[in-house]
């Protein structure tokens, strides 16, 4: 897939971040590209993907961390596409 111009430029510090829910109840949030967050539930996350899996288990940083609807996990996303990602999540 072309990258443009869009995908090659740094956000701004001020532009607001673009919220996408998909869960209610999303115990994660995933931060693609500084631009888009993305509430989603790990259940389904760990449920049909094996990094998500993975990534979520106690292992790693991610997994260890509490996780709650009240208090979502953050996970960086800096290289997942702009649109890509939440239509994937969908």
């Amino acid at each position: 897939m072309a990258t443009t111009e869009e995908d090659t430029q740094a956000t701004p510090a001020s532009t607001p971040l673009k919220d996408i829910i998909l869960a209610d109840d999303g115990d994660v949030i995933l931060i693609i590209r500084k631009r888009q967050r993305v509430r989603v539930s790990s259940v389904v996350l760990t449920l049909t993907s094996p990094v998500f899996k993975t990534m979520l288990s106690s292992h790693f940083l991610e997994g260890q961390a509490p996780r709650s609807a009240e208090q979502p996990v953050e996970i960086q996303l800096p290289e997942d596409g702009g649109w890509e990602m939440p239509e994937l999540l969908r």
